[in-house]
């Protein structure tokens, strides 16, 4: 039997358009290979032994290295050819199966050259060389993204793979910006989700760089073009799987379609002799016994019909011509001749685009009967060439679809777009083609002279030959010819170039005219490449499981090195022609998937990306073989296909074991998509003993708890290296040094579970208790080498808060790591050193401020002096460092904090005293006259202890207990308080000891002393007055200049502003009952006068400078001067106060004079 390729009702009318002449010529060719056939049957190996693809080995005893290789290469083509015979006619009449529609867009692949070109467009973005613009959160978040995922060495792993696209990269982009989106802050008139879409638009500009921006499209349209495959492109792709060339195709699908006519013919013959025997009552045995009688005159009866049939046709052509001749030559009869008789002469030119621009001789056509001479005209023509046009001319054409007629045109060779080209023809005075021929598909090449009355006028031959179609065409020259095989050799694109043959090895081929020679042509083309008995081979003689496994492995790796990130899918091309292999050959199914698997299987192990998803299903289908499980119920295995699921399930064990090991290497950022979460899914179901019975959950969780164990170890181990942590190790390496490594180490590892929680959790989310576990195990492999880096460490140094800081800070955020046992541990490792270095820095602050204050010569530092700035300084960055700490034992971290309070109010207190003894000491070696200006050290002194109570706000705790008498520390701020009121008393009371001098001289003038009468003598002057107005007048500058606080440098101003009134008021209260003197009058009313003004500017209220005091002492002042200048005491009673403004600020009104006097007699 031969396996012939089954046609479809549209394809037998296509063959059949040669007529009845070629309809009897195929049923003859079929009867003659019928012949053939049985010939070849009877002497070829019994059915049982497969038929060997390759020729017998030489029987020479030693056959050299060279020889079996080539051997074994010949027999590998050969067999390879076979297996796209059999592919051949799955593409060219399927009956089984069809191209799927819905599989999932597969997106471009990313290779290690695009990588790099991805790098450097990144790269020039960074450095400014783009014309994009940004702002600096999305530079900082590009940055970002080329740091960690970009540069990372795992994507460039994942791209050698085969399984990173385009699209990966463009949805990392988009998962890390998110988060920085979200966090940024709201701008009016411009949403987050505008700025994210904009952040997008930018990373695709940076991503194509110089390219095409419409490239992305047109990518996205190739893989949707992938989704249905004409039988051109199934025939180009399977050539190239397979290894067959541009001619082998054309030769073996011409014979194909050879043989199918010839099976058809013998379909047919069969069909008749079937039925004539039915009229005459013969049986099928009779019908057999019979067949091999009437071979002969069957035979001999088509010959003769068929050449009556040449005959009939060759008559209708002569007398077409000659028809055809007489309607010409009237045609010339007719314009030769104008209307009223006169001859007339013309030139007839023909030109072409691109023709020579030279003058060319023409001849004139002159009329009928013309007698003299021949005239030519010499003429020079230019014709413009379009664009588009790369080859015009005269040349015979025939084909089967197009041009069916052998005749001389005017050809075209036009492109019509940037890969797709057409032949046409034109008729004279039309603009339009006749006929056009798409060149996509065929393959132009040289062919020898055909002869006959058929092909009448070419000499030199050359034909385009596509799958059941060929044109054959001819030329006059052979340069014309070599013109057009190179022009049409460009625009077909095929891999095979024409090679011109040598003219004088054309032979001139003998007559023949029939159409059995034509068909035969393929045949005999086929029989000289040794092809013949590849495509007579009976495919029921082959071990078709064997051919299929090779076919779908060669298939698999050419899917795999395609421009697509398939990450083991097949196109639907492909799924269609492996399905009709499997349909018309009889392959298993469980065998097709089995192989399937193992062919993933190696490449998985071998470090390409397979989707773990298609593993699932190929296995669920074996596995419902195997455990007699099929939907259907039809499910049958072999013993053969038993052993060898058996096999792969332990090889896909310990491949997901692996890849679950290895999770974030093996699915790097999450990628492919929910790989990982498939993966898990597949484990579970491997781990299945049959189909329906469930793994028990502890079995499950005590492989992943067993995996995830050594994901820790392979995760620590490979970011250590990364580190180079080991390197740091030995004695020879600094305790710095090692700190540092160790420190980067933290850091890599806190990334890598961020990274891990990212990307891999949701995956992980229903064994995320043993995440926990997996990321315990992890921190204590990093624990081996803190502790060594740690104790490395010299005695009493504190680098090493910086990496507890860092650890506790990550594992405090994580709810699941807070207090764990890394936690602890850590907790306990550094609680020694924190209580340690309390300790030293208490000590340390305490000799620090007790040599400060010794040496301390107060120069104002910003709001103290050095001493003090120094003291609260290291208080304060103190608690702010254990505040940082974050220590997490609640319990450790109260008393530290309530522990540097109170050392905090011991210090403060202790700065405090040794300021007022500094203070106090001043006070009492200096001699306060008229002439002092109190110093700045002084205000400096005071300037400490307002600076000492403003910190002991923060610094400083309030015990609190309930009863004061359990106190052990005096509440801070009641000690401040005492302080500098003491202070002030005694600087207020130093400073009016020189007031109490002024008016003790003044007393020398009271009226009855001994000495008035004296004094009274000679003019005193107004000297005192004015120095002590000077006195108080620059003190009060010192004051507002050095003092620091604005509430204490006006309450000191207040209080002695208000102690030198009463001090007069008093003065002038002993003195009730008698006059003052003149000089005394004078004196005073001065300084009541200008005390006020001094200081107007710091007390704002006219309360506090006006006081009832101050009142009373002035309106006794002028009671006095009134008395005498011999003036009415009421005449002054509407007389306001120097500086007064004439308001008040309580409710108290003016008194009068009299109400003065009341109040001083009585002393209120």
């Amino acid at each position: 039997n031969v396996c012939t390729m089954i046609a479809s009702s549209s394809d037998e009318d296509d063959v059949d358009e040669a007529g009845d002449v070629d309809e009897h010529a195929q049923e003859l060719l079929s009867i003659y290979q019928r012949s053939e056939q049985t010939y070849s049957t009877t002497t070829a190996p019994s059915p049982s032994v497969s038929p060997s693809l390759h020729t017998p080995s030489p029987t020479l005893s030693v056959v050299s290295d060279a020889t079996l290789q080539e051997q074994q290469e010949d027999d590998e083509r050969r067999e390879r050819l076979q297996l796209y015979i059999f592919v051949l006619r799955c593409i060219a009449y399927p009956f089984n199966a069809r191209q799927p529609t819905d599989l999932a867009r597969r997106h471009a692949r990313v290779s290690k050259q695009d990588l790099v070109k991805i790098k450097q467009r990144f790269e020039d973005f960074l450095k400014g060389d783009t014309k994009i613009a940004s702002d600096e959160a999305f530079y900082n978040a590009v940055r970002a993204y080329f740091d960690i995922f970009i540069c990372s060495e795992r994507v460039q792993k994942m791209v050698i793979s085969g399984g990173c696209s385009s699209n990966d990269f463009r949805e990392v982009f988009k998962a890390m910006i998110e988060k920085r989106v979200r966090s940024l802050p709201e701008i009016d008139g411009i949403s987050k989700e505008t700025v994210l879409s904009s952040w997008m638009a930018k990373n695709d500009a940076i991503f194509r760089g110089e390219d095409d921006p419409k490239k992305g499209p047109r990518i996205a349209a190739s893989a949707a073009s992938e989704l249905i495959l004409s039988k051109e492109q199934l025939y180009e792709m399977f050539q190239t799987i397979l290894g067959v060339k541009k001619y082998e195709h054309q030769i073996l699908f011409n014979a194909c379609q050879r043989e199918d006519l010839v099976e058809r013919g013998l379909i047919r013959e069969r069909l008749i002799r079937e039925r004539a025997y039915q009229r005459e009552g013969l049986s099928e045995r009779g019908f057999i016994r019979e067949k091999a009688y009437q071979r002969e005159d069957l035979i001999e009866r088509e010959r003769g019909f068929i050449r009556e049939r040449a005959y009939q046709r060759e008559d209708l052509v002569e007398r077409g011509l000659i028809r055809e001749r007489l309607i010409r030559e009237r045609a010339y009869q007719r314009e030769g001749l104008s209307e009223g008789g006169l001859v007339r002469e013309r030139v007839i030119i023909k030109p072409i685009p691109g023709g020579s621009e030279q003058p060319e001789l023409y001849d004139v056509v002159t009329p009928k009967g013309w007698a003299g001479d021949k005239i030519k005209l010499k003429i020079a023509v230019k014709m413009d060439k379009p664009v588009n046009l790369k080859k015009c001319g005269m040349i015979y054409v025939q084909g089967k679809t197009v041009w069916k007629k052998w005749k001389k045109r005017f050809f075209v060779l036009v492109q019509v777009s940037h890969y797709t080209f057409a032949m046409c023809s034109y008729r004279e005075k039309s603009a339009e083609p006749t006929e056009m021929m798409h060149l996509e598909g065929y393959t132009v090449d040289y062919c020898e002279a055909v002869s006959g009355e058929e092909h009448k006028g070419g000499k030199f031959f050359f034909k385009a030959v596509k799958e059941g179609d060929q044109v054959l065409f001819a030329t006059d020259e052979e340069l014309e010819r070599q013109i057009w095989v190179n022009k049409l050799y460009t625009a077909t694109g095929q891999s095979h170039k024409p090679i011109a043959p040598n003219l004088s090895a054309i032979s001139v081929q003998p007559h023949v005219s029939n159409t059995l020679t034509r068909l035969q042509g393929d045949h005999d083309r086929a029989r000289k490449h040794g092809l013949e008995d590849l495509i007579q081979a009976d495919p029921s003689f082959f071990n078709h499981h064997v051919l299929f496994e090779k076919l779908q492995l060669l298939t698999l790796t050419h899917r795999l090195n395609d421009s697509y990130s398939c990450l083991g899918w097949f196109s639907p091309g492909q799924i269609f022609v492996l399905d009709e292999y499997c349909a018309r050959y009889g392959v298993r199914g469980c065998h097709r998937q089995l192989c399937y698997l193992s062919d993933m299987l190696d490449r998985a192990e071998a470090g390409v990306m397979i989707d773990p998803t298609l593993l699932h299903y190929s296995f669920a289908f074996c596995a419902s073989h195997v455990h007699g499980n099929r939907p259907d119920g039809l499910g049958t295995i072999t013993v053969d296909e038993k052993t060898r699921f058996e096999d792969i399930k332990i090889r896909l064990w310990n491949l997901l074991a692996y890849q679950i090991t290895r999770f974030r290497y093996s699915f790097p950022f999450g990628r492919p998509e929910g790989a990982l979460k498939a993966t898990l899914s597949l484990f579970e179901r491997v781990m299945m003993k049959d189909i329906s019975t469930p793994v028990p959950p502890e079995e499950f969780r005590k492989e992943i708890r067993s995996c995830l164990h050594q994901a820790a170890l392979v995760n620590y181990t490979r970011v250590s290296a990364y580190a180079k942590i080991e390197e740091s190790s030995g004695n020879h390496v600094s305790p710095e040094t090692k700190l540092n490594d160790i420190m980067h180490l933290a850091e890599l590892c806190i990334d890598l579970l961020h990274q891990n929680e990212e990307h891999h959790a949701e995956a992980l989310a229903w064994v995320s208790d043993l995440m926990v576990e997996h990321q315990e195990i992890f921190w204590s492999l990093f624990t081996v080498d803190m502790d060594a880096a740690l104790a490395a460490q010299l005695p009493d140094t504190w680098e090493s808060f910086q990496l507890f800081q860092l650890l506790n800070e990550y594992l405090c955020n994580d709810t699941n790591l807070n207090r764990g046992k890394f936690h602890r541990h850590l907790r306990d490792m550094f609680a020694p050193l924190v209580i340690r270095y309390i300790d030293l820095m208490e000590s340390s602050i305490a000799q620090s401020l007790h040599k400060g204050f010794q040496k301390e010569n107060w120069t104002p530092l910003r709001e103290g002096c050095r001493a003090s700035e120094d003291l609260f300084w290291k208080l304060t960055v103190l608690q702010q460092f254990i505040a940082e700490l974050n220590w997490p034992d609640e319990v450790l971290a109260s008393h530290l904090m309530k522990r540097l309070k109170l050392m905090a109010s011991d210090m403060v207190q202790s700065c405090v005293k040794r300021t007022k003894a500094a203070f106090d000491k001043w006070l009492k070696q200096t001699s306060f006259s008229l002439e002092l200006l109190v110093p700045r050290t002084v205000c400096v002194m005071l300037n400490v202890v307002i600076q000492a109570k403003k910190q002991s706000r923060f610094l400083c705790a309030r015990e609190e207990s309930e009863s004061c008498e359990y106190r052990y520390h005096s509440d801070v701020n009641i000690f401040l308080k005492d302080v500098i009121q003491e202070m002030f008393s005694s600087f207020i009371s130093k400073l009016n000891t020189v007031l109490e001098s002024l008016l003790s001289k003044m007393a020398r003038y009271d009226q009855g002393s001994i000495l008035a009468p004296m004094f009274s003598l000679r003019n005193p002057g107004t000297e005192l007055e004015e120095s002590y107005l000077n006195f108080v007048k620059l003190n009060l500058e010192s004051f507002r200049d050095y003092l620091n606080d604005e509430k204490m440098k006006k309450q000191l101003i207040k209080d002695w502003y208000t102690s030198i009134i009463t001090k007069i008021y008093d003065w002038l209260s002993d003195r009730m009952n008698m006059a003052l003197h003149q000089y005394q009058v004078q004196t005073l009313h001065a300084l009541a006068a200008e005390l006020p003004q001094f200081v107007n500017e710091d007390l704002s209220s006219s309360r506090a400078i006006y006081s009832c005091t101050y009142k009373t002492m002035f309106s006794r002042i002028r009671l006095e001067d009134a008395m005498l200048k011999g003036q009415s005491i009421y005449g002054a009673e509407d007389q306001s106060y120097p500086g007064e403004d004439g308001e008040d600020d309580g409710k108290e009104t003016e008194s009068s004079d009299e109400e003065a006097l009341i109040r001083l007699e009585t002393g209120n």
